[in-house]
């Protein structure tokens, strides 16, 4: 820590001193002090000053006197919350005063900011301080004090405060003057040490003073006799400084996107203590800031309309602290580096090149973003790469550059936005270039056809493998037909034609692919079809005689090659017969039956396809011969025969079997009678050479009765005819055969129909009776089936519903008028919940205890005979209503006295057919009532008769209530009961009874003991309990008024005091 050396502090009050940098002592010159200031001089201090673990070099006030100091040195500046730490102390000297020599030294404080507790240390006489005046006197140190002013003080009584860690407030320190005088400690010099904090910002004083004060133990003065003006004060001037927001910073770029600037700042101080911040623009960094704005954000636009287009600023930035801080807003920044101001840019569109017939094309799609602000386009045109002059065009649909391309020549093209509005909007970029077009040299290449008619036409039926070829084609030659040609055919890729359904002009597209220096080219090449000639064959063939003959399958026709021709192609054929040698008759036919060897002659005519023109009248001859035939006889197993020829050598199906026999099923023939199947039905037969005669016999086979099934009719009753119905048999005919039923085991008083299976069966007890039934075919087949019928008693006829006239209604009953005794009677509620059945005595019958005004449900059955029928079904419901409720009857009410209540029974003699729902219980009893005061002023109390009611709903049909809120003691009398039913009819008032509720008597005394004055025993006098104050006479509670000890109380039913009543006569 550095001292400051010897400081001579001038006594007085305004006297200055000015030290110099090299710690040395600098006396003061009396020429330029007032007199007040030189009047006390020679008194020194050493003082040393730290600030938190370092020296601190206080800088000298220079000048002269100021305020109230001796001495003012500047502090320097510090920051809020620094500990600064201060030591003083008296190095030598000797205090000369008017008659008295004395000594005090005391601190004092001149700012309120220090952080420190409230401690006034000027209270009384120091023994730790202790100086000698000159005569070698003793004196104490009287007063030692150590202060906290605002900065402005000057004058007036100070508000005394010290720092809590100010725990010694002096040292001892001595005068040099004598040093045979033992100091009071060994430590010389002995210095005061301080340390305090400052709290807030601005200029903040710290002061010391020594005062002389006469010591009345060495004959001096009293205490009133002060020299209050004999002082020394040090004055000590800190600034505390407010730390400030660090200093952000500012970039600037061009904001092409929205115009303007955009501006970024980046800061390091913490979001919470900055508020925002201020943006300073300057067009130059000499002139003053053009723009200012407050911003919050950290990024964003500054807007064009503050600024000038393709101007250039820089910018500047300070941070702005949040309210209360504990900083100050920032310095500003250094300057950004510059930026332009820009216009927004329009976005570049895109463009495509493409080429047409008549040169280059181009097609514009523009950004969504530029929608209203385009003028037109500026197109630059790249040939070989090299620029040439662009090209304005307005419309972004597609549009003929004005260039003429060249062959093998390569192009490309940008599209760039002009802007509608200059000082807005900036023209776009150039577009992205579009896809490079090398426009190649057009193709001509040749196209012939070879292997036709001639150079152009094909005839049908008559070339061989007609075929396209080309010449000087460059790429991939493709052949497709055109959709407009009226022939039919096939281009293959080699250019052969196949496949000719129809004649006509075939229209052919051939194109050559091109390739690096030649474009795609398309030639249409169209080929003539024309139909060819049919002629006819020249050998015919036979057919045998007494066959069906189709001419068409007989004439065969051709075309000029020599291939025969489906009849199929020719067109319509007809056949004219010329002559009727082989026995079939003349004229236009479509079919022949020849029935004998011979010639036919017939003119054969088409009417000519697609393919082929239409034949005329072309003579043709058809030899028909007598063949060789093998005869088949066909034999049914019976009587009947039939016949089928098949010519020699040939093989042709079997006539499909036409006999039936009834019961069998046919399954072939056999070469003999009883022999095995040899051909299956309409089987192939081969035939031998020559006539041959055959015989085949028809091989039946039984058909089987799979299954005999009678319905679900399987009930019968005792006594009645049961008839079963047909049963079904499986297959239901056998080719129209009949059957024939028996019952294969005997059932008395049973039969059945051989023809139909129908079973006849007349039971007489009840029980499951089984019949085994045969069903047998003429060809032998039969089939068993059971029938179990349950038989049952006879089932009486449901009878009909009872009437009006049936029944007598009462309130609560019905009455059957005349019941008949082989019936019974069900009595339901209308849910359908039954009640009670009744069996009919042939007279009246009662259904009673029924509610009033309520439908219910009446049925009826009658009552089968034992083994003999069952009962009837149910009748059909008849629904009565009671009539209206009557009023009800109570009977004996019997009471039951409790503890503030009485529980009352009764018994209903009639409820009037309808439920109890509401019990109204009336009653009286009396009570005393204070009327007034006698002479004595005690109270005159007068019984009086009180009448009240409860009223029970829901009840439910209960037959009991409690009476609650009653008084133990009292007779309750009068008390009557009232019934409501729920038909809102009241009964008569019972016959009144009466009770008396009563409390259980204590058997202990109270929990809290305490008597008032009744006597000590458990069941005597007062007794406080844990539900309030109770009195015992002669064991019993006390209920009502009673006089006790002068003073009237009131108990209530239970015996407790009542709050209010304990003192009635103050």
């Amino acid at each position: 820590m550095k001292k400051l050396g010897k400081i001579l502090l001038i006594s007085g009050l305004a006297a200055a001193i000015c030290l110099g940098t090299d710690n040395k002592t600098i006396e003061a010159s009396s020429t330029n002090l007032p007199l007040s200031c030189t009047e006390y001089a020679d008194r020194y201090f050493d003082i040393e000053i730290k600030k938190g673990d370092s020296d601190f070099q206080p800088a000298v006030y220079e000048g002269n006197c100021y305020n109230d100091y001796d001495l003012m040195i500047l502090g320097g500046d510090v920051a809020s919350g620094d500990k600064i730490t201060i030591r003083i102390g008296i190095t030598e000297g000797k205090l000369e005063g008017y008659a008295y020599d004395t000594g005090t030294f005391g601190l004092l404080y001149l700012n309120s900011d220090i952080v420190g507790g409230q401690v006034d240390v000027r209270n009384g006489y120091s023994t730790k301080l202790e100086v000698k005046d000159d005569n070698w006197h003793p004196n104490h140190v009287n007063d030692l004090g150590f202060y906290m002013k605002d900065e402005n003080y000057s004058s007036g009584t100070a508000n005394p405060y010290i720092s809590t860690n100010f725990n010694k407030y002096a040292r001892a320190f001595l005068s040099k003057k004598d040093e045979t005088v033992k100091p009071i400690t060994d430590a010389w010099p002995n210095m005061e040490e301080f340390s305090f904090t400052f709290e807030g910002y601005g200029a903040k004083q710290v002061g010391f003073n020594v005062e002389s004060l006469f010591n009345p133990a060495y004959g001096g003065a009293t205490d009133e006799d002060v020299l209050g003006d004999y002082r020394l004060i040090i004055g000590m001037n800190f600034n505390v400084t407010q730390p400030t927001l660090s200093t952000p910073s500012v970039t600037l770029s061009s904001d092409t996107e929205n115009g303007g600037l955009k501006y970024s700042i980046t800061d390091t101080n913490d979001s919470k203590e900055v508020a925002d911040y201020t943006l300073y623009l300057y067009s130059s960094k000499e002139d003053s800031a053009v723009f200012t704005e407050r911003v919050t954000a950290k990024t964003g636009n500054i807007a064009l309309s503050n600024l000038t287009a393709n101007t250039e600023y820089f910018a500047k930035v300070k941070a702005i602290p949040v309210s209360n801080s504990d900083y100050a807003e920032s310095a500003q920044s250094d300057f950004s580096a510059a930026a332009k101001a820009s216009k927004v840019k329009l976005a570049a569109p895109s463009v495509v090149l493409k080429k047409g017939d008549e040169g280059l094309y181009v097609t514009i799609t523009d950004a969504a973003g530029n929608s209203g602000k385009v003028s037109n386009y500026t197109v630059d045109i790249y040939d070989n790469g090299t620029k040439g002059t662009p090209q304005t065009i307005s419309s972004t649909t597609e549009t003929k550059l004005d260039v003429i391309p060249q062959d093998g020549h390569t192009y490309y093209v940008t599209a760039t936005a002009i802007s509608n509005n200059s000082s807005i909007y900036d023209d776009s970029d150039a577009s992205a270039p579009s896809e490079t077009i090398k426009y190649k040299a057009v193709q001509n290449f040749t196209v012939s056809l070879s292997g036709g008619t001639n150079a152009t036409t094909i005839t049908v039926g008559e070339n061989e493998s007609p075929k396209l070829s080309v010449s000087d084609a460059q790429g991939t030659v493709t052949y497709e037909r055109d959709g407009t040609s009226t022939a039919e055919a096939t281009i293959n890729a080699d250019g052969t034609i196949t496949n000719i359904t129809k004649a006509g002009t075939l229209q052919i597209k051939v194109k050559a692919s091109g390739n690096d220096d030649y474009n795609e080219a398309e030639k249409e090449f169209v080929v003539t079809i024309e139909k060819g000639t049919l002629k006819l064959s020249e050998k015919p063939g036979t057919t045998s005689i007494n066959t069906e003959v189709n001419l068409g399958s007989m004439i065969i026709l051709k075309n000029n090659k020599g291939e025969t021709i489906d009849i199929a192609q020719s067109g319509a054929v007809t056949y004219e017969v010329q002559s009727n040698g082989a026995g079939v008759e003349e004229g236009i036919k479509t079919t022949i039956t020849p029935t004998k060897s011979g010639t036919i002659k017939v003119k054969v005519s088409t009417a000519g396809s697609d393919l082929y023109n239409a034949l005329s009248n072309a003579e043709y001859t058809i030899t028909v011969n007598d063949l060789p035939k093998t005869t088949i006889t066909f034999h049914d197993g019976g009587t009947g025969t039939k016949t089928q020829s098949i010519t020699e050598k040939t093989s042709e199906k079997l006539q499909a079997n036409t006999f039936k026999k009834a019961g069998y099923t046919f399954e072939g023939w056999s070469l003999t009678e009883s022999g095995n199947i040899a051909y299956k039905d309409n089987a192939l037969y081969e035939t031998k050479e020559g006539n041959q005669s055959v015989d085949l016999y028809a091989v039946w086979k039984a058909i089987p009765i799979t299954s005999i099934t009678y319905g679900t009719q399987n009930s019968a009753e005792v006594g009645k005819e049961y008839t079963s119905g047909t049963p079904t048999v499986d297959p239901e005919s056998i080719n129209g055969g009949d059957y024939t039923f028996t019952l294969m085991e005997t059932v008395q008083n049973a039969s059945i129909n051989s023809s139909t299976g129908v079973i006849t069966f007349t039971p007489q007890t009840t029980g499951s009776q089984t019949f085994k039934v045969k069903v047998t075919h003429p060809n032998g087949s039969t089939a068993q089936t059971t029938v179990t019928i349950n038989v049952v008693l006879n089932k009486l006829t449901k009878p009909n519903a009872l009437s009006s006239s049936d029944v007598t209604v009462t309130n609560k009953s019905i009455t059957i008028n005349a019941s008949q005794s082989d019936f019974e009677y069900l009595l339901k509620q209308s849910n359908g919940t039954e009640i009670k059945t009744l069996k009919g005595n042939g007279s009246t019958l009662m259904f009673d205890n029924l509610r009033a005004d309520t439908e219910y449900i009446l049925v009826q059955r009658q009552k089968g005979v034992a083994n003999v029928s069952s009962d009837s079904d149910w009748s059909d419901e008849y629904k009565p209503e009671t009539s209206a409720a009557e009023a009800p009857v109570i009977g004996t009410v019997t009471p039951t006295a409790k503890d503030s209540s009485i529980s009352l029974s009764w018994n209903v003699t009639d409820d009037g057919g309808a439920d109890i729902t509401k019990a109204v219980v009336s009653y009286k009893y009396k009570i005393k009532e204070q009327t007034g005061v006698d002479e004595n002023n005690k109270p005159i109390n007068e019984e009086k008769e009180k009448s009240e009611s409860q009223t029970f709903e829901n009840l439910n049909n209960a037959k009991n209530v409690t009476l609650t809120g009653l008084t133990n003691g009292i007779e309750y009398y009068g008390i009557q009961v009232v019934l409501t039913n729920s038909g809102g009819k009241e009964s008569q008032p019972s016959v009144a009874v009466k009770a008396t509720p009563k409390k259980q008597e204590s058997s202990g005394g109270g929990t809290g003991g305490g008597s008032f004055g009744g006597g000590s025993s458990k069941n005597e006098g007062w007794k406080e309990e844990k539900d309030g104050t109770y009195y015992y006479e002669n064991g019993k509670l006390v209920t009502g008024f009673k006089e006790i000890e002068a003073k009237t109380y009131y108990f209530n039913n239970e015996g407790k005091m009542v709050t209010g009543f304990n003192d009635i006569n103050s």
